[in-house]
């Protein structure tokens, strides 16, 4: 008798088509947006020509992540880690929207994929599978409406390719909305476009994001593998595309045997896209229940890495404010602001954020306190 309800399956990539390890880098060492790091090995021809050989256990699968969105914009404004100790529970940071370039940065993927396919006959990507966080739906219908493509699209919502709920990590800007808003900003982005998109959610329940956020990697790798599951099983076309997260698309490596080590620093620049053939084969029980029990291992393995994951920003956060009030006070005094602004609009985790800062900095709670006297003086 299986311990498990339903087949269980392992995931790969011909790695003569695609060598993500190997992808080009920008400056700062993330994937970049552009046609070279879609494109495979040896062009589209074999890829078309192994798909139209397949019987559903192949398929070319795009991924790409999200534009910049607000919290994207604060951690190159200030750094990652000030950004995870200030910033995480802001209500600002509440599923965030693109910023502006963000937007541009999701038309010019589509763009790219649009002349790939145009001009190198790149497949296509029927149906788009997103994260239901906003960031990312706006990110598929702004790159969908610049494929510019005749047919109709689906956009299917998968709470599986959600952003990674750390382990007592709990930011804001990776918790979902509601999905009646979810179904507003689609319907919202579907007139502002003009696309020929239909939506479908997967009903998942709401009530999952007042959950405490404790998901480690192997959680992340776990829906994922789900995901994939369902692309395999319900969609009978070749050619999908994945809108989703940093560490979302790490978990799609590591479900296809990557390990940890390999994809740690392997980062995506904001709508940079990679492309995989994807193949899929049947997991004897006895592999699939070895497969679970190494994962069980590494859960808790992956929950120290978490949590001392969230220490080190915390860490790296205080010396990043040390070298502010050496080498950059402006920029202190614009994160000053920027948390007394929030705290003045009614934000008690901004309040609770400069609280913080004031101990790091002790000298700008004491030119707080002359500027009220100042103040005070001038009435």
């Amino acid at each position: 008798m299986s311990f498990f309800d339903s087949p269980e399956y392992d995931y790969s990539y011909d790695k003569s088509v695609s060598s993500p390890l190997g992808s080009l880098l920008n400056s700062e060492g993330e994937v970049r947006r552009i046609k070279e790091n879609v494109r495979p090995l040896h062009g589209f021809a074999p890829v078309n020509k192994a798909l139209n050989r397949t019987n559903n256990t192949r398929k070319f699968i795009y991924t790409m992540r999200h534009g910049k969105a607000l919290h994207n914009a604060m951690s190159k404004e200030y750094t990652k880690p000030i950004s995870w100790r200030f910033f995480p529970k802001l209500v600002d940071n509440f599923d965030p929207s693109l910023t502006p370039e963000g937007f541009r940065d999701a038309q010019h993927a589509g763009q790219l994929l649009r002349e790939l396919i145009q001009e190198e006959d790149a497949p296509i990507p029927v149906i788009v599978y997103t994260s239901p966080l906003r960031r990312c739906i706006q990110t598929a219908m702004y790159a969908i409406s610049a494929l510019r493509l005749d047919q109709k699209i689906t956009l299917c919502v998968k709470e599986g390719l959600r952003e990674w709920k750390g382990y007592d990590h709990d930011h804001q800007s990776d918790r979902r909305n509601t999905t009646p808003h979810i179904l507003s900003l689609f319907n919202d982005l579907k007139r502002k476009l003009r696309v020929n998109v239909e939506i479908e959610l997967d009903g998942k329940q709401d009530a999952e994001d007042d959950l405490i956020m404790r998901e480690t990697y192997v959680d992340v790798d776990r829906r994922t593998r789900e995901v994939l599951d369902d692309i395999f099983n319900d969609d009978d076309s070749t050619c999908s595309m994945l809108v989703l997260h940093n560490r979302s698309n790490k978990s799609v490596m590591r479900v296809m045997g990557h390990i940890q080590d390999e994809v740690h620093k392997l980062d995506k620049e904001n709508c940079a896209m990679l492309g995989y053939l994807m193949e899929r084969t049947l997991l004897h029980p006895a592999a699939a229940q070895r497969r679970f029990e190494i994962e069980e291992e590494n859960w808790h393995s992956d929950k120290m890495m978490a949590l001392e994951e969230k220490q080190d920003r915390y860490e790296q956060a205080a010396e990043d404010i040390d070298d502010y009030r050496r080498n950059n006070v402006p920029k202190l005094l614009n994160l000053r602001d920027y948390l007394g602004l929030r705290t003045l609009q009614g934000d008690e985790e901004a309040l609770k954020a400069l609280v913080d800062l004031y101990q790091l900095a002790p000298e700008l709670k004491l030119m707080a306190r002359q500027a009220v006297k100042l103040g005070d003086q001038a009435t």
